[in-house]
């Protein structure tokens, strides 16, 4: 006979009274244990609720302690930052004057043929600086509109070419560049005040 059905045995042999007290300790011993259950489970939740938390609140302590740290590195680093800009604006010229026939005799100089030109009439302007677009279509070796970019690059006129695209031609050896060209000039404390007052005015119409 198996130990379950003994106590089965067991318990039938029993008077009623006492059949039913020990149904009510066994039923409440099931209630204890099932609350102690839930209990402890909560706990455990909150545990590791709590551990989360403080891993956290661990690395954000340590991040911050790490910035505290480096801040004067990175106050140099600004400060060095801010003086090189520096010198790039005050290097740009005044003025867009003769920047684009600059480029056009350096291509020229280089036997390029110069097939299309076009300045934009829009001229942006940024923060301490003016943008003025242009499209440039050439045509030669790529050896020669290799030096071009070259001597491009070296102009006090400040041009940068944002893109370019060269396609082959019927011509032995010649290639077309399709390039699109940018020059800068700084601005002076007019324009500047302008500039910022005019990014104002755009900043409140788009809130509205």
């Amino acid at each position: 006979m198996s130990a379950a059905q003994s106590a089965k045995s067991l318990l039938g042999r029993m008077p009623p009274r006492v059949r039913l007290t020990v149904k009510c300790a066994v039923l409440f011993a099931l209630v204890i244990w099932l609350c102690y259950w839930i209990v402890l489970e909560e706990k455990a939740d909150h545990l590791t609720m709590e551990e989360y938390k403080e891993e956290h609140l661990r690395k954000t302590f340590l991040t911050k302690k790490s910035e505290a740290i480096n801040l004067p590195a990175y106050r140099t680093q600004l400060a060095d930052v801010e003086l090189a800009f520096g010198r790039v604006i005050r290097s740009l010229p005044p003025t867009f004057e003769g920047a684009y026939e600059k480029a056009v005799r350096a291509a020229t100089a280089h036997s390029l043929r110069v097939e299309h030109m076009s300045v934009s009439e829009h001229e942006p302007l940024r923060d301490f600086y003016a943008q003025l677009p242009a499209s440039l279509k050439l045509a030669g070796t790529f050896h020669d509109l290799g030096a071009f970019l070259n001597d491009l690059a070296e102009l006090d006129a400040y041009i940068m070419v944002d893109d370019f695209r060269l396609e082959a031609t019927a011509l032995p050896g010649i290639v077309s560049m399709d390039a699109s060209l940018s020059a800068f000039r700084y601005l002076n404390e007019q324009e500047i005040a302008a500039a910022r007052s005019e990014a104002a005015r755009k900043k409140r119409a788009a809130k509205k």
